[in-house]
């Protein structure tokens, strides 16, 4: 989106903050159920292409130092984990190819961040990233523990500590 654009997000702190828990919530349901190798991919990349867009929009739009060097972490992490897993993905004998844009629910996410009055942009970035990393947390548990390909059940074990330490910084980022 450019910054010429008017964002489509509500500019009230209340209404997003229930979209973006709803759409947590949902998003977190839909992780808890996720075994298949297709399953997987297609949230993965859709968490993956969110954070990277809401990065990009934090560098753009934060009024705060560590909020933004929080950003600049999350793009380099999450633009090294879509090349990876698209590379792992491309390795399987899946039929399917994961995804390549964000579904209804995180676009509604980076809108309202979008829309976002300056005053606000923190707290509700670090809030849904708070609530991305929750899920993204069950969905590589879940496969972790239930998925059907052994090789991607090994990346998510590698990507756990990863997931859990982004949980940890947005966790101080929120109490600064």
């Amino acid at each position: 989106m450019s910054k010429e654009s008017t964002p489509a997000g509500s500019r009230s702190e209340t209404v997003s903050s229930i979209k973006d828990n709803l759409g947590g919530l949902a998003g977190k349901t839909l992780a808890g159920v996720t075994a298949s190798i297709e399953g997987f991919g297609d949230h993965a990349t859709i968490a993956i292409l969110y954070e990277i867009e809401a990065a990009n929009i934090a560098l753009r739009r934060s009024q705060r130092e560590d909020v933004r060097k929080f950003a600049k972490a999350m793009l380099q992490d999450y633009n090294e984990l879509k090349k990876d897993l698209g590379s792992f993905l491309g390795a399987t004998e899946s039929p399917t190819q994961p995804v390549d844009h964000v579904d209804a629910v995180h676009q509604t996410l980076l809108d309202d961040l979008n829309g976002a009055a300056d005053a606000d942009f923190d707290k509700r970035y670090i809030s849904q990233q708070q609530i991305a990393f929750s899920e993204a947390t069950t969905l590589f548990k879940t496969y972790r523990d239930r998925g059907d390909n052994p090789g991607l059940q090994n990346l998510c074990k590698i990507g756990l500590p990863i997931l859990e330490q982004h949980t940890q910084m947005a966790k101080q980022l929120a109490a600064s």
